[in-house]
């Protein structure tokens, strides 16, 4: 399952699709990274997924719906 030790180790609603603020900037969680979220920023390129530490500055929220990829 996605994020499972992020969630289990961090207690905290990581999903893929989950809406997230981190740091103030608005994104979507797209990708498990280990022992960070990889998060889409709804002001990048869709196809750039950032690394963020579960709990540094991230508030979590409802979900959202991940943007469209643009490299095939």
């Amino acid at each position: 399952m996605a994020c499972e030790y992020v969630k289990q180790h961090y207690s905290v609603p990581a999903d893929i699709g989950r809406i997230v603020l981190v740091n103030g900037r608005s994104g979507v969680i797209a990708a498990d990274h280990g022992h960070y979220i990889g998060v889409t920023f709804d002001d990048s390129d869709p196809d750039e997924i950032v690394p963020c530490h579960p709990t540094w500055q991230v508030e979590y929220r409802g979900m959202g719906v991940l943007r469209q990829l643009r490299s095939p």
